[in-house]
């Protein structure tokens, strides 16, 4: 919730100054840069800080403190990506395609999601290699986000029109190649089949890690699955109320 926080503030919300003192203060990491912020991003950094010392506290008495250490790379690296988009926004520039996907593989939270998905892990599960072993970019990692990438953009895009600062790459890919919402469905449909056959396969073969650790990345991708269905599930939650009613109110026929 709270990284959802950061990015809406960085798609819509933030003045290019505010965001400029904000990601300052995400690199710096220190409660000091607090009295650089605005009032309301005060508490959004306070909240962040705070959060990540209550989880450091807890896995400081397992000695397993070196999990925050990778995950605030990546969280830091995530809000990079943050800024970079909400900098083109406000610069009213489209990228080409390529480059807005190489800075949204991390907005999507490939990194910083996946290794927050490790903290509260069991100890014999998650180790150092796991860190070492995400930050290689495996396969599975790059196919599960480069699935939701675009399953996000394309059922997004109509929302996201109407807003003012948000740049997707929907988008790119028409300023691109010139190509009409239908084809570009068509074309982004094979893009996540063949992104799902590379998950099967990667779940299929022998790999240094268990495969609770490669279930929280498959997992991941299943959710925007879900989520992106039958439209923007994330914005807009009445999507789910037939899944909600099916799996908890309505009685399984015998």
């Amino acid at each position: 919730m709270l990284f959802t926080v950061i990015d809406d503030t960085n798609d819509s919300y933030g003045t290019p100054e505010e965001l400029q003192l904000l990601i300052e203060a995400i690199h710096r990491w220190d409660i000091s840069a607090l009295d650089d912020l605005s009032d309301y991003m005060k508490i959004i950094y306070s909240s962040l800080l705070n959060l990540f010392d209550e989880i450091s506290n807890d896995l400081t008495e397992k000695e397993k403190s070196y999990r925050v250490s990778y995950t605030i790379d990546t969280v830091k690296e995530m809000f990079t990506a943050y800024f970079v988009e909400s900098q083109w926004s406000h610069q009213n520039y489209v990228p080409p395609f390529d480059e807005y996907y190489r800075n949204a593989f991390f907005t999507v939270g490939s990194f910083g999601y996946t290794a927050s998905s490790f903290l509260g892990m069991g100890e014999e599960i998650v180790e150092i290699d796991t860190f070492e072993w995400l930050l290689t970019t495996p396969k599975l990692l790059s196919a599960s986000y480069e699935l939701a990438r675009p399953k996000n953009d394309l059922m997004s895009h109509k929302f996201g029109e109407k807003r003012e600062h948000v740049i997707c790459c929907v988008e790119c890919y028409t300023n691109d190649y010139g190509l009409s919402m239908e084809e570009i469905s068509e074309k982004f449909n094979l893009i996540f089949e063949n992104e799902w056959k590379d998950i099967n396969q990667e779940c299929l073969k022998p790999t240094s890690v268990s495969m609770e650790i490669l279930l929280r990345i498959v997992n991941l991708a299943r959710l925007v699955e879900v989520t992106y269905k039958d439209g923007d599930g994330f914005t807009h939650p009445q999507h789910f109320k037939d899944m909600i009613s099916t799996l908890f109110i309505d009685q399984m026929p015998i």
